[in-house]
């Protein structure tokens, strides 16, 4: 087989072509090695990260993972080291990454696909230190959209499990009104039916009142003219009561001294009859003869025995 002239000249640009882009690929890998420096952060559940998932900082893509390797805590739980291969400066300037930065793990969306590492600046104004490579940033979970959906379906359904039994509770509560309403339109139909059973003779008794009341009312007229006359004769009455009552009092005011000398007259006049009495009872001989009877020794009294009696006895009868 014989070698075109042309063949070969292609054949020398191609390969040529070759060695240059190869030269500028390990060029380029050198400089843009000498600008990235590892960062790392453990997480309990890697959540979708892998190896070039991106690594973001304030929105700018600043580096990806390059590696998840598993090991085991203090506490003995299993957790993943994630390293991050991070830009570390810029054309300018140092990239601004200090101490207190948290990486904050981003799930994919509904878990399908590679999720991605957002890291946060720290919250704090003061003086900040800037890290260096090789050190390890606190991480921030964020549960999956497949968990948060879980969870708000959870949330949800036991909100509405909550709202069945309030409802069923209402139902019961309404069941017993409506049977409570249903009882009273029951009595009320009862009461009704026999209201108008008794209506007609309670109608017929209100008349006969009304008809009575009438008549009582003509009556109390036809007797209010004699009771007002009445009325007026007892004012009459009560008055000449007054006057004679006046009377009677100006008499007696007036009759006093008499009436006083008079009770005056009669206290000594019982008096004297008092004295008289007692005397006629001492001494009734000398009340009756006027002769004062005459005195005997002792001794003639004691010796005359009965015939002094029996003088006695004849004296003193009248």
């Amino acid at each position: 087989m014989k070698w075109d002239n042309t063949d070969l000249k292609v054949g020398f640009l191609v390969l040529g072509a070759l060695v240059v882009a190869v030269a500028s690929f390990i060029w380029v890998g050198r400089i843009g090695r000498q600008n990235v420096a590892p960062l790392y952060t453990d997480v309990t559940d890697v959540q979708g990260i892998g190896a070039e998932s991106p690594v973001f900082l304030n929105g700018f893509n600043v580096g990806r993972v390059s590696e998840v390797r598993p090991r085991v805590g203090d506490a003995g739980q299993l957790l993943f080291r994630v390293r991050m291969d991070i830009l570390w400066r810029l054309d300018d300037a140092p990239m601004p990454l200090h101490r207190g930065m948290r990486a904050r793990i981003q799930p994919p969306t509904l878990d399908i696909g590679r999720g991605s590492i957002v890291l946060e600046m720290p919250e704090d104004t003061g003086p900040r230190v800037a890290l260096r490579p090789g050190e390890v940033v606190q991480s921030v979970k964020i549960g999956g959209t497949t968990n948060r959906m879980q969870l708000v379906v959870d949330s949800v359904g036991r909100d509405l499990r909550l709202v069945i039994a309030q409802v069923e509770k209402l139902v019961q509560s309404l069941d017993v009104t409506v049977a409570a309403a249903t009882t009273t339109m029951r009595s009320a139909n009862a009461t009704l039916a026999t209201m108008s059973q008794e209506m007609p003779a309670v109608m017929g008794s209100v008349r006969a009142n009304l008809a009575n009341a009438d008549s009582l009312i003509r009556s109390l007229h036809s007797i209010t003219p004699a009771t007002v006359a009445t009325l007026d004769s007892v004012r009459g009455l009560l008055g000449d009561s007054r006057m004679a009552i006046a009377r009677a009092t100006d008499f007696l005011d007036s009759s006093e001294p008499q009436i006083t000398s008079t009770l005056a007259n009669l206290d000594q006049a019982s008096a004297v009859l008092s004295n008289l009495l007692k005397e006629v009872s001492r001494r009734p001989i000398k009340a009756i003869t006027g002769v004062k009877p005459p005195e005997f020794p002792a001794a003639d009294v004691r010796q005359a025995g009965s015939s002094t009696g029996t003088v006695t006895s004849r004296a003193a009868r009248p």
